[in-house]
């Protein structure tokens, strides 16, 4: 059941549909904004116990592979540098 901001619950019924090979649910609007969802962004479904809750899906970043590219482009400057 969607939660709008002041988290009174809100009930309402959409059908699935399917334009072409894939099944499509829309998100009504007040559940958007309530999860600031806009176009683009990705959203997580989360089943338990025959309920599906939806959250905004924000991207983890992995320190280890964010410190080895952060690594690997300054040692690429230095070369640059020293090659000048």
């Amino acid at each position: 059941m969607p939660m709008t901001n002041n988290s009174k619950p809100t009930k309402a019924s959409y059908k699935v549909r399917r334009p072409g090979s894939s099944n499509i649910i829309t998100l009504p609007l007040n559940v958007q904004e309530s999860l600031n969802i806009e176009p683009g962004d990705a959203v997580r479904y989360i089943i338990k116990d025959n309920r599906v809750e939806i959250i905004k899906d924000v991207p983890t970043v992995d320190a280890e592979d964010a410190t080895s590219e952060t690594i690997e482009q300054y040692s690429e400057l230095l070369t640059k540098l020293v090659d000048h």
